[in-house]
């Protein structure tokens, strides 16, 4: 089942309230926490690789970590670096990814045209100096998957582009992001543990979505890297 089809069969299993949903989009394109949200809900989705520590919302606290950052995530790798299979260091660079899709997400209104996946516009938008430190995590991890497949980085990119934005972009996991979104605003001087983060999630659907498509993902993700 494509993963499509199978989101749509998902939305009829876990309704959402379309209606509550409505008035959630942020007023400005810049908001911090749907951006970590979004790496928030990839790192969930795929812990047996990258576990998630913290979520940090004060900005000088954030900083520390990254001088170009108004709030981030601190993770785990499971495994060391090079002990990391291909599929691993994809999931990590989905991760990555994923606060760049959800910015693009909320700036067009959940609206993505096939044009966003074209290298001469994601390219542009990634020189952002605020997704340096993602785009250094995901140099960390595409090194390995460069080395070891023939795999053209644009296309890669392209494609993980895709992947991301479906995940996102499904009604059960909106509904997720758009509450932890609110979590995150009323928590906004404060550093929030995994397990904090965790009790949210367990009020929405992801978990539930989580065990029904994560298998189908990941097997699109393996066909991918084979080919």
């Amino acid at each position: 089942m494509g993963i499509k089809n199978l989101f749509k069969r998902l939305a009829k299993i876990f309704p959402v309230d379309n209606q509550k949903n409505e008035n959630l989009l942020p007023s400005n394109s810049t908001d911090k926490f749907y951006h970590e949200a979004g790496h928030v809900i990839l790192i969930k989705l795929f812990e047996e690789t990258i576990t998630l520590r913290a979520v940090v919302l004060n900005s000088d606290v954030a900083k520390i970590d990254d001088s170009e950052s108004e709030a981030g995530v601190r993770i785990r790798l499971v495994q060391p670096l090079n002990n990391l299979t291909i599929i691993d260091h994809d999931k990590a660079i989905l991760a990555w990814l994923a606060g760049f899709c959800v910015d693009e997400l909320v700036i067009n209104n959940r609206v993505i045209g096939d044009s966003f996946y074209l290298k001469n516009v994601w390219g542009e938008k990634l020189k952002n100096r605020k997704y340096s430190g993602d785009i250094e995590m995901f140099e960390l991890h595409f090194k390995h998957i460069d080395d070891i497949t023939s795999l053209l980085r644009d296309e890669y990119i392209s494609s993980c582009l895709q992947m991301v934005v479906s995940i996102l972009n499904d009604e059960i996991v909106w509904n997720s992001i758009c509450t932890l979104h609110d979590y995150f605003q009323e928590s906004s001087t404060h550093t929030l543990s995994s397990q904090e983060i965790e009790n949210v999630l367990a009020r929405t659907g992801f978990l539930r979505w989580k065990a029904e498509c994560k298998r189908s993902i990941i097997e699109q993700r393996e066909k991918f890297l084979d080919n």
